[in-house]
């Protein structure tokens, strides 16, 4: 098990296409070489399916991991360590003319993550 994120370069690697594109996988690029993907998928979800089937090492967050996690399938690696935080953006044309939809999905959004869900 990495010690350090440097060490993530001597291990597979499941990579989001947007943690590539942040950079947040540079972390490891302290004169050992970059971390090269062993695969790589626009979903998360995917990416979690294939750490729980051992095929790497994978970027998640809490909340797509915590049951897997909690049932042992999955072990979190390099506690000390935290991904930067996400920006959250929700943009609409015209707040007068907001389908109660968009205003409903928008408020649960602001709700879940108040609460850490």
């Amino acid at each position: 098990m990495p010690q350090a994120p440097a060490e993530l370069v001597q291990h597979d690697c499941i990579m989001l296409e947007t943690q590539i594109n942040d950079g947040l996988w540079s972390v490891a690029s302290s004169g050992r070489g970059a971390v090269s993907p062993r695969l790589t998928t626009s979903d998360i979800i995917v990416a979690r399916e294939m750490a729980v089937a051992g095929v790497g090492i994978a970027m998640l967050t809490q909340a797509v991991c915590a049951a897997e996690v909690k049932a042992g399938r999955l072990v979190r690696l390099l506690p000390q360590w935290r991904i930067p935080p996400v920006v959250i953006a929700a943009m609409f044309l015209e707040r007068r003319h907001m389908p109660l939809r968009i205003r409903a999905f928008i408020d649960l959004m602001a709700q879940a993550i108040r609460s850490g869900d």
